[in-house]
């Protein structure tokens, strides 16, 4: 903990300071609404290629019709790709500043330090069993009582990034019409696990967030600022 020394010249502790994430947990729903509706979008276009594939194999439509709807595939992929990667870094952000403020707010160190609660995230493998031991604890120092949320989360954000590669791995070996209407499946089954998974991770967001500003609107806690009493440690010289 940093020391200050007061007017007198007695070296005192600063309190460990809590900085709101509430700004970055907007941006973090922002990313996922968005997220969702290009999900919803994706779903439409899903649908749609059924049908499509139907109308060509009785010679109602040309490849040319397939190729545009391809197409258009690609460009939503894309679309949600993008999307998904910019939300990740905010989220990360988010998190980060969210660990940041444990210490101060529960009078209890983070199960993780804010930066290794990050890099968790990029670790293989073990990612899957230390991530969610990180939620776990920010939930039970921040948010007590909020039951079972982060188990749902990572249990869906686990199944839809499971459909979604599987999916695409599929997808990309599609030689047949029956290839074509099993991978259209996958698909479709992705997204709708992708909606839902980001609604269950947007109420994670809220859960945590509102946890950490009840707490930080607590008198007794400083919030970005130095103005309160400090505890001295030792007189100077």
């Amino acid at each position: 903990m940093a020391t200050v020394a007061d007017r007198e010249g007695v070296r005192v502790q600063a309190p460990r300071i809590a900085r709101s994430s509430r700004t970055l947990s907007r941006v973090v729903l922002g990313g996922l609404v968005v997220g969702m509706l290009v999900d919803l979008v994706s779903l439409v276009h899903d649908l749609s290629g059924s049908s499509l594939i139907q109308r060509f194999l009785d010679g109602a439509i040309d490849q040319a019709a397939l190729v545009a709807w391809d197409d258009t595939f690609t460009t939503i992929g894309l679309a949600q790709s993008g999307i998904l990667i910019l939300t990740a870094v905010v989220w990360l952000a988010w998190q980060y500043r969210l660990v940041s403020s444990v210490e101060a707010l529960a009078h209890d160190a983070p199960v993780k330090t804010p930066g290794r609660s990050v890099l968790w995230w990029f670790v293989p493998l073990a990612n899957i069993v230390v991530v969610p031991r990180i939620y776990s604890d920010l939930k039970d120092k921040l948010a007590t009582g909020a039951g079972s949320i982060v188990g749902w989360w990572w249990g869906l954000y686990l199944l839809a990034n499971a459909v979604t590669n599987f999916a695409g791995r599929y997808w990309g070996a599609v030689d047949t019409p029956a290839d074509f209407t099993t991978g259209l499946n996958m698909w479709l089954a992705s997204d709708v696990l992708s909606i839902v998974s980001a609604v269950v991770a947007a109420r994670l967001v809220l859960t945590l967030q509102g946890g950490q500003d009840r707490l930080i609107s607590a008198p007794s806690i400083a919030v970005n600022s130095l103005e309160q009493a400090v505890v001295p440690v030792e007189a100077a010289g």
